[in-house]
């Protein structure tokens, strides 16, 4: 399951980047630049959280909010550049819609059964299979 959350983590992050993406914009892209920063960091932080989880030496409650905040860090970057899409590609309130109530169910699961390992995991991946799935949906129609 640790594979899956960080395929889908790397996944949403190429599908965005590279195929999502004006690359031909020519513009300072501060918020772009600034962003990455918050995803370097934010996936440091979901392999912190997965290792603290793996040594069961630290208070579930810490390690839930660790995965919770670093992902929603993560995701909050990644929409932060939806400004850089290509013209025929926009976000629209449904998708928002969709990615943040995927992400209330995955938090939900994990603080819900917050000592068990196996929900830690579930709710962590349905947040970032959620999420991708999106991204997914909206690469598809860059290649028709």
């Amino acid at each position: 399951m640790v594979f899956f959350i960080v395929f889908t983590m790397f996944g949403s992050y190429v599908i965005q980047i590279h195929n999502l993406m004006e690359h031909h914009r020519v513009e300072r892209s501060l918020r772009l630049m600034f962003s990455h920063y918050f995803v370097v960091i934010s996936i440091n932080l979901v392999t912190v959280a997965l290792e603290l989880v793996h040594s069961g030496e630290v208070n579930h409650i810490f390690a839930g909010g660790l995965m919770i905040a670093s992902l929603v860090i993560f995701y909050l970057s990644i929409m932060a550049n939806k400004e850089y899409y290509k013209e025929n590609i926009k976000l629209t309130k449904k998708d928002i819609l969709l990615m943040f109530v995927v992400t209330v169910i995955g938090i939900s699961i994990i603080l819900i059964f917050i000592s068990s390992l196996y929900a830690f995991l579930i709710g962590s991946l349905i947040i970032t299979f959620g999420n991708f799935s999106v991204l997914l949906r909206k690469q598809k129609k860059v290649f028709k």
